[in-house]
């Protein structure tokens, strides 16, 4: 279970800069595509006070929940909504927007809980879902699809070099045994590539592009 007070005082990156450059004033309509823990909508509304209005939107529960107890304060002002903001334009008028941001990736509260299965760093269950509601997991991803689907999302989402040695490794493995755990597909993509002598881990790209291609991101 997440520890949603532990998230409440979250700063994002960048926030100073984000702000500078969306300006948010008093009377706007703005959109934060990726609540997260709130930490940029709460920006947003502060810096738009007394009457700015903000939607934002998020998959996750964990992050509504945090966000929610966040903007409490900001009363009608805010609107949250549990939905992807590439739905943006089923809940506001086309050209209503005087700002908009999104936060891409994954977030610290989401890799942080191995049973969300976002890591190669620690080991759980093969998921990546930004919300239980979706039926797709990156486990569906790995065991059942193609050879060459597996390489097109590596290289297409994770810029993944050796996206077709990476898929073939993983279609052989899941012959001898189903892929579940963030363990396993690590453990495959090391033998499939090796650790070299990149800064990164051999995973990241691959765990990016299957996260990215589970959420539709």
């Amino acid at each position: 279970m997440t520890n949603a007070a532990a998230h409440t005082e979250h700063i994002p990156v960048l926030l100073e800069a984000c702000m500078r450059l969306m300006d948010p004033q008093a009377g706007g309509t703005y959109a934060d595509g990726t609540l997260g823990a709130g930490g940029h909508s709460e920006a947003i509304l502060e810096a738009s006070a007394p009457d700015g209005q903000l939607t934002s939107f998020d998959l996750d529960p964990v992050a509504i929940e945090i966000g929610s107890k966040r903007l409490k304060r900001f009363g009608d002002r805010v609107r949250i909504i549990r939905d992807s903001y590439v739905n943006l334009g089923e809940y506001l008028p086309e050209n209503s927007l005087d700002g908009f941001i999104v936060d891409l990736g994954v977030s610290s509260m989401q890799l942080d809980q191995a049973e969300r299965g976002f890591s190669f760093l620690q080991d759980g269950p093969l998921d990546m879902r930004f919300s239980p509601q979706q039926t797709l997991s990156a486990a569906d991803i790995v065991n059942n699809w193609s050879q060459d689907d597996l390489a097109r999302i590596l290289w297409l989402y994770g810029e993944e070099r050796k996206s077709r040695q990476i898929a073939a490794m993983i279609c052989a493995e899941r012959d001898k045994e189903r892929i579940e755990t963030t363990a396993q597909l690590r453990d495959v993509i090391e033998q499939a590539v090796g650790r070299g002598h990149e800064k990164i881990h051999p995973s990241t790209r691959s765990f990016q592009a299957i996260r990215i291609s589970v959420n539709e991101e």
